[in-house]
């Protein structure tokens, strides 16, 4: 990994289906960091499946980061709003289903 957002899949936990793809993930790049370690045979389009999860995963991680800053502006715009409330309150509260 070369910078931070390479680290994103490892890092951040949206729910069981994103952590199920996570240890996917990690297993894939551990096979593939073996393999080219050993110098073994490589498996048919590993890179690929690499490529494939982690865009996936930063597709979801993306639209859970602005569902979750949407729903602090929602918050915040709400003249009527409780005042000193939890984050995950605002967005149980305020996350607008698509």
């Amino acid at each position: 990994v070369t910078h931070f957002a390479g680290l994103m899949p490892e890092v951040l936990f949206l729910d069981e289906a994103h952590n199920k793809m996570r240890e996917e993930l990690i297993e894939k790049r551990i096979k593939h960091k073996t393999q080219r370690y050993y110098d073994t045979e490589h498996t048919a389009n590993l890179e690929e499946d690499i490529t494939r999860i982690k865009k996936t995963m930063r597709k979801r991680a993306e639209e859970e980061i602005l569902k979750r800053v949407n729903a602090i502006r929602f918050y915040l715009q709400d003249p009527g709003r409780e005042k000193y409330i939890s984050h995950e309150k605002i967005f149980q509260t305020y996350i607008k289903a698509n």
